[in-house]
């Protein structure tokens, strides 16, 4: 059976190598750009089963390229990717231009696993990865370092983010129990964050 087709866009050199090579091991046909329009002009040619879509590029956003291949192509598969934090409004925004999932980075790939037996089915990724687990590997303390701050900075950014829509009244039209709702989100996703960190130290100190 043919390998599943799948497309990166992103312009972190980092984060598209270590997807390449996390998906190239376990057997996917892999093409990465860095340019949404390089993207766009890649799509009919590769024909990709799912495309991992970073919304902040070079050239054309990750909104712009999606715009432009949905009026093109409604069947093409796509997992949004970001480091931004966008309200609430602006990611059900993205989610109606048809998306699978929006993934918050950087990517829990434990998590990435899991949605791609959504995707492709779990009986075909099974087949795909020859029953690998989809655990983060570790190849270097840069990369550890890496890691470690990109969980941290998500923290950081989300409760800074909160914090200071408060101060300057964003959230004025909103509830209290709205607040509270939105205050408890943020509260829930610190603590996987932290629970995914102390994870991946575990997995350092048993190399």
């Amino acid at each position: 059976m043919a390998a599943h087709k799948i497309l990166i866009v992103e312009d972190e050199p980092d984060v598209c190598a270590s997807l390449q090579s996390f998906l190239s091991r376990r057997g996917f046909s892999v093409s990465t750009t860095a340019s949404g329009s390089d993207a766009l002009r890649i799509i009919p040619v590769f024909q990709p089963d799912l495309i991992l879509l970073d919304l902040t590029l070079l050239d054309l956003s990750g909104i712009e390229v999606l715009k432009k291949l949905r009026r093109e192509n409604n069947k093409i598969k796509v997992i949004i990717m970001t480091g931004q934090m966008l309200p609430f409004d602006e990611v059900d925004s993205v989610r109606a231009l048809g998306v699978v999932e929006y993934l918050q980075k950087p990517v829990v790939l434990s998590q990435f696993e899991m949605i791609l037996r959504e995707v492709f089915g779990g009986g075909e990724v099974e087949r795909q990865v020859g029953g690998l687990p989809l655990f983060y590997d570790i190849e270097s303390p840069g990369e550890v370092s890496h890691k470690m701050a990109n969980l941290l900075g998500v923290i950081r950014t989300k409760c800074e983010a909160f914090l200071l829509n408060e101060r300057d009244g964003f959230h004025k039209d909103k509830t209290e129990s709205e607040r509270l709702l939105m205050a408890k989100g943020i509260m829930e996703e610190a603590i996987i964050k932290t629970e995914e960190a102390a994870q991946f130290l575990s997995k350092v100190r048993s190399k």
